[in-house]
């Protein structure tokens, strides 16, 4: 949970294309349609960790 009560999960890059079986490119795109449709926000960790994800949007 973050200073702001908001719960988030770290999913790195390389987790999601093991876990989706695709290429670093494939998941950064799902990552950005998920965010352009307002369903996951992204907060940057800078120093090769992880983003913080946050869970939007449920469909």
């Amino acid at each position: 949970m973050d200073n702001q009560r908001r719960v988030f999960i770290y999913y790195s890059i390389k987790n999601i294309c093991e876990d989706l079986n695709c290429g670093t490119q494939k998941a950064c795109k799902l990552l950005d349609e998920l965010e352009k449709v307002g369903a996951l926000e992204r907060k940057r960790q800078g120093l090769g960790r992880p983003n913080k994800l946050y869970l939007k949007k449920m469909f």
